[in-house]
């Protein structure tokens, strides 16, 4: 006999109830926001891409993370999350920056990484097609089969030589409490934006007048 109720509990909840704030969720990058920021401004330009396809979208700004994307406004069935950091310096991220976790507190407790914190919205949300991506003005130099140490502009962290995606595996899961052989690098992707770090209404009106 099936066992009905079994089923249920093994459900997922729908994603527009997942999506909802919950009193544990992070709020530091909503409440420090005074005028637009750079995370900001790339959520404007996304809009302004997703306008020119005749698909049904919705994006949310702090949703869960910097920005998400779903495939639609009444009744999403999809996301994709986005964790944008702007870099001012020289050159670009190492994969090792965005991976390693904070310094250690008086508490003995760290920070997840960049790339530790994003996974965990997959988490978060299981049973729902997710995807992940972390997006940046520069690019993050990485292994991939071909050629070692590179700068990328896009790459899909599936692509990554396989010792460096072994190796990803195995701190995003200490950090997360998942067994690296069960974490999926699948859709999870590094984008460097051609949005500037200044005067970004001048290129968002360009791409609006496209």
């Amino acid at each position: 006999m099936t066992d009905l109720l079994g089923d249920r509990e093994h459900k997922p909840d729908a994603l527009e109830l997942l999506l909802r704030d919950k009193p544990t969720d992070e709020k530091t990058g909503a409440n420090a926001t005074l005028g637009f920021t750079y995370q900001q401004w790339w959520g404007a330009l996304a809009v302004a891409e997703l306008l020119a396809s005749d698909e049904d979208f919705a994006v949310g700004m702090e949703v869960k993370e910097d920005v998400a994307l779903l495939d639609s406004a009444d009744s999403p069935t999809a996301v994709e999350f986005c964790q944008i950091k702007k870099n001012e310096q020289t050159g670009g991220w190492k994969l090792k920056d965005l991976r390693t976790e904070g310094r250690q507190r008086k508490d003995k407790t760290r920070d997840a990484s960049p790339l530790a914190k994003l996974y965990k919205r997959r988490s978060d949300f299981s049973g729902h097609p997710t995807k992940l991506r972390f997006v940046s003005n520069v690019g993050v130099k990485v292994s991939l089969e071909e050629a070692d140490n590179v700068f990328v502009n896009q790459c899909q962290l599936s692509d990554l030589a396989t010792s460096q995606q072994d190796e990803l595996r195995e701190h995003l899961g200490k950090q997360l409490g998942i067994a690296a052989a069960d974490l999926d690098l699948s859709n999870f992707a590094i984008h460097r934006s051609d949005l500037p770090l200044g005067q970004q209404h001048f290129f968002l009106a360009g791409k609006l007048a496209d």
